[in-house]
C-alpha cells in the first residue's frame, strides 16, 4: 500500500516543486502536495494544511529557507525540514542543519531525495516515541515520587533499592540511611515470626500480599501501616524485584475508633434517653394520680375532718414527692447541657448543715430515726470557699438518699478534718448495698436493687446529680458500704477552709416584732399561687397588697413608698415583667428588700434575677418554711 504524505514544498519555480513530487512518487509516496513562495501563505499552508514534511528552497523573492526553516521551528517543530537548494554552498547547507534541517539536497542531485525523505520520517517518529516515552517515564516518576503513600523497592532479596520522599517523610530515616538495608528495621515486634512467614509464602509464590501492620519510626513512634507488597516479574516471568505500597493508617484507625466509641456513647445515650423518658413518666405521674384521686375523696361531701386530714397530709407529701423529681430532671439536664455555672464565695458551714437538717428532720421523725449533724468537737464553724448552693444539693441528694434506705438507727452527715483538708460523709445504718452493685449507684436511674424500686420510691437522679455536682467543685465521691449494716458516702471539694473561733460573733440583728405587721406586696398574676402566699403570710401576722402584674407593683411602690416591707416579685406577669419591675423600682427604692419568686430555675434565670436587683432568687413551688425563714431574715436586717 502507498504511503500518503503531506507535502509542503516552498518553492518559487514550478518546475522544481514538480521534479520534488516526481521524486517522492518514485520512492514509494503518494504526495498530496501544497506549494507556496511567500512567508505569508507559508504560515497560513503550516496552520492550515498540517503537512507532515516541508521542503524548502533556499533562495525565495521575499525571505530564505533559513527563516522558513525558524518558522518551522516555532509553529511545528516535529516536522521533518529538507532544504533543496540549487546553491551549492557548504557553509549555508551546515548553519542551516544546526538551526534544525534534517537534511539538505542539492537541486542538480534528487536521487537521494526519495531516501532523505523516508529518513527525515524515521527519525522523527523515533524522536516522538522518545519523547513520548520520556513524557510517560517522567510522569510515573513524578507520581511515585509524589505519591501520598510510602512507596519501597526492594531486590528479590529484600534490599531497599529505592524509597519515595513520603516514606523518608513517614518513618524518619533518609534514602541514604535505608538503602541496602533490609526492612526488619521497621518491625515493632507486635507481629509474630508467623506472621512474616506467611506474608512471605504468598509473595513468593508470585502473589500479592495486603495486611495491616504495626512499624516503627526511626524515633521509636509507632504507626500502622496498610501494607500491599506485589513481586514484580521480567519477561520470563522471573520475580526480580518486589514493590511496597504503604499507607499509614494511624489517623485513619484512631477515627474509626473514635467513631466506634461514639456509636456505643450515641446508643448509651438513647438508653440514657428511654430511661429518662420512662422514667419521668413514671415518677410524674405516680403522684399526679395519688393527688389527683385524694383530692377528689377531700371535696366528697360525705368526707369526715378525720379523713380530710388523712387525705390532705397525703396530698401533701405526693406534691413534695412531685416537686423533688421535676427538680432532679431539671438538675440532671442542667448537668447534660453544661449549664451548671460555679459561684464560688466565702461561707460558714454550720447554716448549711442545718438548712439540710430542717429539709429531712420530719421525715427522720416519721420512720423514727435520729439525724445527727456531726463535726469535729474543736471546731464551733468553719467558713468555706465554694459553692454553698451546689454543696447544700450534694448533701440534700445524698441525706434523702440515706434517709430512704435507712428504717431503723441513724443518719448522720457533716465533716472532718484530715491531714488539713476538709472531708465530708453522709453514714447511714440502712439496708446497704451490694458489693457487685456499687460500681452501678452513679449512674442515672440507677437504684442498687431494681427489684426494691417500688419500695423505695425515687426517679434514681439523686446519686448521679450528687456525683456530677461533686465534680464540678472539682471533688471526688466515693462509697463504702456492707449489705444489711450501711453505707457512708464520702467526698471533698477543691477551696481552701479555716477555722473561726468557738465564740459566735454577737448579732446586730433584731427581731422581727410580728405586732408590727409588716406590708409585703405580692406581684402575682396566677389566682391560686396569690392565694396560697396570701394565706402562709396573714398567718404568720403580715399584711398582704397584691399587684397582678410589674406594672401596678411599680406604681404601688411609687405610691406608698413608707409602707411597703418587702415585695414577692413574679417574674413572669403580663403587662409587665417582674425583671422590668424591679429595674423601674430600683430607680427610686433602692433598698427595698425584693424577692423573686419564679418557676425558671436555671442559672442564667437566677442570675438575670440577681443582675436585675433582686435580693433573693426562690424557685416554685414554694416552700413555706424557707420563705418564711428568708423574709424573717432579711426583714431582721
Amino acid at each position: 500500500m502507498e504511503n500518503v504524505l503531506k507535502v509542503l514544498i516552498v518553492e518559487d519555480v514550478a518546475t522544481d516543486a514538480e521534479l520534488i513530487e516526481r521524486e517522492l512518487k518514485k520512492a514509494g509516496f503518494k504526495p498530496a502536495t501544497r506549494i507556496v513562495e511567500t512567508r505569508e501563505v507559508y504560515i497560513q499552508a503550516i496552520a492550515e494544511f498540517e503537512p507532515d514534511i516541508i521542503f524548502s528552497d533556499y533562495n525565495l523573492p521575499s525571505f530564505n529557507g533559513m527563516q522558513a526553516l525558524l518558522i518551522r521551528q516555532e509553529k511545528l517543530p516535529n516536522i521533518p525540514f529538507i532544504l533543496v537548494t540549487g546553491a551549492n554552498n557548504e557553509e549555508i547547507a551546515v548553519d542551516c542543519m544546526r538551526a534544525g534541517a534534517d537534511d539538505y539536497i542539492l537541486k542538480e542531485n534528487l536521487t537521494r531525495l526519495g531516501q532523505a525523505c523516508k529518513a527525515a520520517i524515521n527519525k522523527k517518529a523515533i524522536v516522538r516515541a522518545n519523547l513520548e516515552a520520556m513524557e510517560k517515564l517522567s510522569v510515573l516518576s513524578r507520581a511515585v515520587e509524589q505519591n501520598p503513600a510510602l512507596i519501597m523497592i526492594t531486590s528479590l532479596n529484600g534490599d531497599i533499592e529505592y524509597v519515595n520522599p513520603k516514606f523518608c517523610e513517614v518513618t524518619g530515616y533518609t534514602s541514604a540511611e535505608v538503602t541496602g538495608k533490609n526492612p526488619r528495621f521497621l518491625k515493632s515486634g507486635n507481629q509474630s515470626d508467623e506472621f512474616y512467614r506467611n506474608m512471605w509464602q504468598i509473595i513468593m509464590s508470585g502473589k500479592e500480599w495486603t495486611g495491616e501492620m504495626l512499624n516503627k519510626k526511626k524515633n521509636g513512634d509507632l504507626y500502622w501501616a496498610n501494607a500491599t507488597i506485589s513481586p514484580l516479574l521480567n519477561l520470563k516471568g522471573e520475580i526480580t524485584h518486589l514493590v511496597g505500597i504503604i499507607e499509614d493508617i494511624t489517623e485513619k484507625r484512631k477515627m474509626i475508633i473514635d467513631l466506634i466509641h461514639a456509636k456505643e456513647k450515641a446508643e448509651s445515650g438513647d438508653k440514657l434517653k428511654s430511661a429518662f423518658i420512662n422514667n419521668i413518666s413514671h415518677e410524674v405521674r405516680t403522684p399526679l394520680s395519688t393527688i389527683e384521686g385524694f383530692v377528689e375523696m377531700l371535696i366528697s361531701p360525705d368526707t369526715s375532718d378525720e379523713n380530710k386530714a388523712v387525705y390532705s397530709q397525703i396530698i401533701r407529701k405526693s406534691s413534695s414527692r412531685l416537686v423533688n423529681t421535676i427538680a432532679n430532671y431539671v438538675d440532671i439536664s442542667l448537668i447534660a447541657s453544661r449549664n451548671i455555672e460555679v459561684h464560688n464565695s466565702s461561707f460558714a458551714l454550720n447554716p448549711v448543715l442545718e438548712d439540710v437538717k430542717s429539709e429531712y428532720l420530719n421525715a427522720c421523725i416519721e420512720k423514727n430515726i435520729q439525724l445527727i449533724i456531726q463535726k469535729p468537737g474543736e471546731i464551733d464553724d468553719l467558713q468555706l470557699n465554694s459553692d454553698p448552693e451546689l454543696l447544700r444539693k450534694i448533701w440534700i441528694h445524698l441525706v434523702g438518699n440515706a434517709v430512704k434506705f435507712t428504717s431503723a438507727g441513724n443518719v448522720t452527715f457533716g465533716y472532718r478534718q484530715s491531714e488539713g483538708n476538709i472531708v465530708f460523709f453522709v453514714s447511714d445504718t440502712g439496708i446497704g448495698i451490694e458489693s457487685n452493685k456499687i460500681k452501678l449507684i452513679f449512674d442515672h436511674f440507677m437504684q442498687a436493687d431494681v427489684s426494691q424500686t417500688r419500695l423505695y420510691e425515687g426517679s434514681g437522679l439523686g446519686l448521679s446529680i450528687a456525683r456530677e455536682l461533686v465534680m464540678k467543685l472539682g471533688g471526688q465521691i466515693s462509697v463504702e458500704s456492707t449489705e444489711n449494716e450501711g453505707t457512708t458516702f464520702t467526698f471533698t471539694l477543691s477551696g481552701s477552709s479555716r477555722k473561726l473561733g468557738a465564740e459566735k460573733p454577737e448579732s446586730n440583728q433584731k427581731q422581727v416584732d410580728k405586732d408590727a405587721n409588716p406590708l409585703i406586696l405580692v406581684a402575682e398574676d396566677d389566682d391560686f399561687n396569690f392565694k396560697y402566699l396570701d394565706i402562709i403570710l396573714k398567718r404568720n401576722g403580715y399584711l398582704v397588697q397584691r399587684a397582678e402584674n410589674g406594672l401596678q407593683a411599680v406604681n404601688y411602690c411609687r405610691e406608698h413608698p413608707d409602707d411597703v416591707s418587702l415585695v414577692l416579685m413574679d417574674m413572669k406577669m403580663p403587662v409587665m415583667g417582674g425583671l422590668d419591675a424591679t429595674r423601674q423600682i430600683r430607680k427610686f427604692l433602692s433598698d427595698l428588700p425584693i424577692i423573686a419568686l419564679t418557676a425558671y430555675v436555671s442559672v442564667a434565670d437566677e442570675n438575670a434575677a440577681y443582675d436585675a436587683g433582686c435580693d433573693e432568687f426562690m424557685s416554685k413551688p414554694v416552700n413555706k418554711e424557707k420563705l418564711l425563714a428568708l423574709m424573717q431574715q432579711i426583714l431582721s436586717a
